[in-house]
């Protein structure tokens, strides 16, 4: 399963709540669980996001995410 949404990273910005799946090469047990996170920085050299885990269980966490991973933009700021 390999849906991705087609974002430039202008459109990308500190606040907004993503949603994204998570790469092969991270082993996911359920390749289609769609995980939620704001993004606290953009790193637009790099195709990638720095976003704070807003799913169940793992808020707070912090992680990278390649613009490829995001499915959807959610809300432009976390509700």
């Amino acid at each position: 399963m390999n849906i991705t949404l087609n974002l430039i990273c202008s459109e990308l910005k500190p606040g907004m709540v993503v949603v994204y799946l998570l790469r092969a090469n991270q082993l996911p047990k359920h390749p289609e669980k769609e995980w939620r996170g704001k993004i606290k920085k953009v790193y637009p050299s790099i195709d990638e996001v720095e976003v704070e885990v807003l799913s169940e269980g793992y808020k707070g966490d912090e992680e990278r995410v390649h613009f490829e991973q995001i499915v959807r933009v959610e809300s432009e700021e976390e509700q």
